[in-house]
């Protein structure tokens, strides 16, 4: 999923109107309003799920930034699944309850556990059984995940909020911008 802020019409004509100025406040306004969108994703996010802010950020990132000469940038939230230990969890003796979602309930995890890996990794594990309850093999498990970050970003709620919000903000950074360089060349 990507998110692409470029310059407008008015940024064109005053590029054509005054060039270094214009790319100027173009390519500052671009980079604020880029950064802006990436802790806005964040946010959004978090208001929605139970998701800890580091796993978000870990996949929101700006990989092209707006120069003088390239007035555009871009957002970029990439897509592997989460960890469920990236979201709301409690160890019970029955396994482990998770809430993805703000407003549900728990919902338990039937011979999940709650483990630290020889490497410090900590994560939500479960071991396999077979038909008749039987341990399949003891050091055969699995690492638990759940929903990815483009899949929480790809609610409507939160897309439109999202690319609304940048659309604001990219008008209010370019009209400071273009008043302060202009301010600047008098």
């Amino acid at each position: 999923m990507k998110i692409t802020i470029s310059g407008m019409e008015d940024v064109q004509r005053l590029i054509r109107d005054m060039p270094e100025i214009g790319r100027k406040a173009a390519s500052r306004s671009i980079n604020r309003t880029a950064t802006h969108t990436k802790t806005d994703v964040s946010k959004k996010v978090r208001e929605k799920s139970t998701i800890k802010a580091s796993y978000v950020k870990a996949q929101v990132s700006i990989p092209k930034k707006a120069t003088a000469n390239n007035v555009s940038s871009s957002v970029v939230i990439s897509g592997k699944r989460i960890a469920l230990i990236g979201y709301q969890i409690s160890q019970t003796k029955k396994g482990v309850k998770a809430r993805i979602f703000k407003g549900d309930p728990l919902v338990l995890r039937p011979r999940s556990f709650v483990a630290v890996m020889k490497t410090g990794h900590k994560g939500v594990f479960w071991r396999k059984f077979d038909s008749g309850g039987g341990l399949v093999d003891r050091l055969s498990i699995t690492e638990l995940t759940d929903r990815s970050i483009p899949e929480l970003v790809n609610d409507d709620k939160v897309w439109l909020v999202v690319q609304r919000d940048a659309d604001k903000y990219l008008q209010i950074e370019l009209n400071r911008n273009i008043k302060f360089y202009l301010d600047k060349a008098k």
